[in-house]
Order: C-alpha cells, then structure tokens, then sequence
C-alpha cells in the first residue's frame, strides 16, 4: 500500500556543507510535522566531496529523501538553479519549503511559516533570518542587512512591487513552481531567489512577510567572504526594487558629502534625520523579527553598504569571473 503524501516538502541543497548540514538536520529532527510524517525531508546533495550526503543519510530523520548531482549539468542554469529545480520537482507535498543546509529551525518552524498560505491569505511566504554567532560583527551586520532587505521587500510589495526573499526561510504553494516554468523559463541568475520572486509576482502571487519564525543561518566567516558573497548578490536584474534599496542607501552618503562641501547646517540637519530613521527603519524591523545584538550597524549601516559597494564594483571590474559553489560564471 502506497505511504499517504506528505503535506509540506522541506528541501535543502547542499555543497560541501557537512557541518551545516548535520545542525539543519538535527533541528528538523526535532520538528513535530518531521516526527508525525506530515512532512518529508528533501536534500540535494549537490556535488560534495567532503560527506554531506552521508551525514544526512544517517541524520535519523524517517522522511528523508536524499538525491545526489554527481557533476554540473549541462544546460544554461547554475549548479544552486539545477539542485532546487531537482529538489522542487521532487517535493510531493502541496507546500513546499526551502532552508539554507545550515539553517537552524526552531519546532514549530513549518506550521507557523506555512500558515498564511494554508489560511489563503497568500500564495509564498518569506520568513525572516538572522546570522550567528550573534556576537560577531559580521554576524551583526548581515542580520542588520537582512532587517532592511525584508523590510523594503514588505514594502514593495504592499505598494503592489515585485519583492525579493531569502530561500534560507521561504514557504510557497508547489502548483506556483509549474505556473511560472520553474527555473528552466527563468534563466541563469545567480540571486536565484530574488529571480524566483519576480516570477511568482508576475503570475498573481501574493507573498507574505510575517514576523515570525525567524531561521538562523551561519555569517560569513571574515569580511573578505561577505565581500565575496557580495559579488554575487549584486548580480540582480535591474528592478523597482533594486532602485529603491539603491536610493534609500546613497542617500546617507551623498547628504554627508552635501554637508562636507557646503558646511550648511539644513544638511547637518537632514542628514541626522536621515541616519536616525534608517537606524529606526531596521531596529524596529529588528523588534519585529525577534533579532537583538545588531550593535552600531543599524547606525552606521548605510556608510557600509556604499564602502562595500564601491569595493564590490571595482572588484567585479576588475575580475567579472564569479567563483559560487565550485563553479565559476561571469
């Protein structure tokens, strides 16, 4: 007798993640809907050499599924776009949900993020995340960096935009994977997510930005890794998103170098108007999402973003060849 299907598909890819791998794994064993069968585990064993996918083997979950990529696919997609396309396909469940490999959950994760969609008040979910180890300044400012990317995708998307999402916390109806043509119809993009939300937005679908349950994922391990990662992330295609994040961002700046050539005190003025209300804007999106320890970022953010930026530029000049999961794409 055929085992009745799973409501809710949780996939994760993973590319020589071993140790992500085996905490994501661990949390998830400890999920109700896990336990009771309601849900099945997908990993995608993406290309590892170094064990991942024997880790999730023996992870001791009873739902799990695991599917191996022995090498990259031919095709125009990247390695992450073939893993999820694989992993999405698979999923037998009417909800499907994705997490980073080293993404931690806490019980209850899948209900409460699956729960605006199963009370059809909308079609995709995007939950919020935060970095550890909390007390790392990397850490504090990619969770920083998450509150004010989730709260302009709330935005935009509430004025009618087409947001963006994390896929280390995010929750959508399986039938809207058909309906947009899936990554094949998409195309190659290396924020793949961000490209998935556009395409879902496109179609119809509503996505939902709840407070709650945040996901905790691993910072990136010095600063010239999150510079690395940056490379990659700024890749997105051109969009009434992009502009806005851009414009809040450069306003900062551009008010300090107002001030800087004119020594004017309505700049002086404006520009800690401006410095106060981004601080605002992501501690209290920080409240919301239940994240403390920012630190000094939620203050100094906006001079980082466009240190970082000018960095990134220069860089991707230099060099357009981006090195991303043992392949490399320009």
């Amino acid at each position: 007798m055929e085992a009745p299907r799973p409501r809710y598909s949780v996939v994760i890819t993973v590319h020589n993640d071993r140790e992500g791998m085996s905490a994501c794994l661990a949390a998830l064993l400890t999920e109700p809907e896990c336990i009771s069968g309601n849900a099945e585990v997908i990993v995608v064993d993406d290309r590892s050499d170094d064990g991942s996918g024997e880790v999730a083997a023996a992870s001791g979950i009873a739902s799990l599924r695991l599917f191996r990529i022995e090498e990259k696919l031919p095709g125009p997609l990247t390695a992450r776009q073939e893993a999820l396309d694989l992993g999405i396909r698979a999923a037998r469940g009417a909800i499907v949900l994705i997490l980073d490999s080293d993404a931690v959950v806490t019980p209850g994760w899948i209900a409460c993020l699956s729960s605006p969609i199963e009370k059809g008040i909308a079609d995709a979910v995007a939950g919020p995340i935060t970095f550890r180890p909390a007390g790392k300044p990397v850490a504090r400012l990619q969770s920083a960096d998450a509150c004010f990317y989730l709260t302009i995708c709330r935005l935009v998307a509430y004025c009618g935009g087409a947001p963006g999402i994390y896929f280390m916390n995010f929750a959508f109806h399986s039938a809207l994977y058909r309906q947009c043509g899936g990554f094949h119809r998409i195309g190659t993009r290396l924020t793949e997510d961000l490209a998935f939300a556009h395409a879902i937005h496109r179609i119809g679908a509503r996505i939902a930005f709840p407070s709650g349950p945040s996901v905790e994922v691993q910072a990136c391990k010095n600063w010239g890794a999150l510079l690395k990662r940056g490379r990659r992330v700024s890749s997105g295609e051109p969009s009434v998103l992009a502009a806005v994040l851009v414009a809040w961002v450069l306003s900062a700046p551009i008010l300090g170098i107002a001030l800087v050539i004119s020594h004017k005190l309505v700049f002086a003025t404006v520009l800690a108007f401006r410095i106060a209300a981004g601080a605002a804007l992501i501690t209290s999106a920080a409240h919301r999402y239940r994240i403390r320890g920012l630190g000094i970022f939620p203050y100094c953010y906006d001079f980082v973003a466009v240190a970082a930026g000018i960095w990134i530029a220069a860089s991707l000049y230099r060099d357009p060849v981006i090195e991303w999961g043992g392949v490399s794409y320009e």
